[in-house]
């Protein structure tokens, strides 16, 4: 077994170093200081994140999610992890409360077309 990144990962993970960089880590100290993500930043990140590709990186492609392999998904949460899980929980692909309420007020973006929004909703779609 390889562990060594292929050059498509490397990618992966410099596109996503990148995302991290722009997308999140600017708001990590406001995020720390009100103790929560607003339904508007919520959406906010999970847009850019639709928009980027890396939403439900970790689902199943037969569900609407990126069906990345162990090590890609390891390789992208590892630099996820640079920034609370309060932030990049957005980006996998799981609702939240806030993106749930955020939602259902009106507040959110629309769901995205094919992708899968919980892990839920793929263990009852196996």
């Amino acid at each position: 077994m390889n562990f060594q990144p292929s050059q498509e990962q490397d990618m992966l993970v410099d596109a996503v170093r990148s995302f991290v960089a722009k997308e999140l880590l600017p708001h990590e100290e406001a995020v720390d200081r009100a103790d929560e993500v607003s339904p508007e930043l919520a959406a906010q990140i999970r847009d850019k994140a639709i928009a980027a590709g890396f939403y439900a990186f970790n689902m199943p492609e037969e569900v609407g999610g990126g069906g990345l392999d162990y090590l890609s998904q390891a390789l992208i949460e590892r630099e996820l992890s640079k920034v609370s899980w309060a932030l990049h929980v957005f980006v996998e692909g799981v609702q939240t409360g806030h993106e749930l309420a955020a939602r259902d007020h009106g507040q959110g973006a629309a769901e995205p077309k094919g992708a899968v929004v919980s892990v839920v909703s793929w263990l009852v779609l196996r």
